[in-house]
């Protein structure tokens, strides 16, 4: 990828995880091309691999456009969610290693850092590392199919989706509820670890109900 198509990919990526795009919403190449002082051809390089991403959809005889969920695709996907993630909590408290536990608890203590500075690009940030400490917690069940199956699920948009509606308040408690399944499966405690996942899962579904999230978008590094 060209240095342009790099800055492009960067900037219209940066712009869809802060919600200047609504879901939903076309992104015209004209438009790009006029807001980053580049040419058409980094502007379809980045949106191409924006899609891989899944961050952009491709739609016939209209371009691309920031992607959306229907109510019944939202729900459908907290309900796999709830169930599959508390599953991997659950087994990662009975297998993770050492050396998972050491990964976790530096993730986690990023996360509550870059909660703690409160800098422009929390969104971002935050959507990475959570992403970064859910596969781990995946990785520490050994259980490939596993992995397989949720990363189709947890995906960077959801986690927008959800995140746009945050306040620092909630930020902050997504952080206490990290740090909680982090403690339940450093104690080895299983139903801990899968009951505090399921709080995790189900308090975002909450903040996306009540903020009509829906239309927010809804997959990762």
């Amino acid at each position: 990828m060209s240095k342009n198509a790099d800055l492009a990919y960067r900037e219209i990526r940066s712009m869809i995880l802060q919600g200047k795009f609504a879901p939903g919403e076309r992104l015209p190449e004209r438009i790009l091309v006029e807001a980053l002082n580049v040419s058409r051809t980094p502007v379809r390089e980045a949106l191409r691999r924006l899609n891989a991403e899944g961050l952009v959809v491709f739609e016939p005889h209209c371009g691309a456009r920031v992607p959306s969920l229907d109510p019944r695709e939202v729900e459908d996907l907290y309900e796999l969610s709830v169930t599959i993630e508390s599953l991997a909590a659950g087994l990662a408290a009975k297998r993770a290693t050492a050396a998972h536990v050491r990964a976790l608890e530096q993730v986690l203590t990023q996360l509550e850092a870059a909660v703690e500075r409160a800098e422009a690009d929390l969104l971002e940030c935050y959507t990475a590392l959570d992403l970064q400490f859910h596969d781990l917690i995946i990785q520490a069940t050994s259980n490939a199919r596993l992995g397989t199956v949720l990363r189709q699920i947890v995906t960077r948009p959801t986690l927008v989706a959800v995140f746009l509606h945050y306040s620092p308040q909630q930020f902050q408690r997504s952080c206490s509820q990290h740090r909680e399944i982090f403690e339940a499966i450093v104690s080895g405690d299983e139903n801990w670890a899968a009951a505090a996942m399921r709080n995790h899962i189900l308090a975002g579904k909450h903040q996306m109900d009540r903020a009509g999230a829906p239309q927010a978008i809804v997959e990762s590094d």
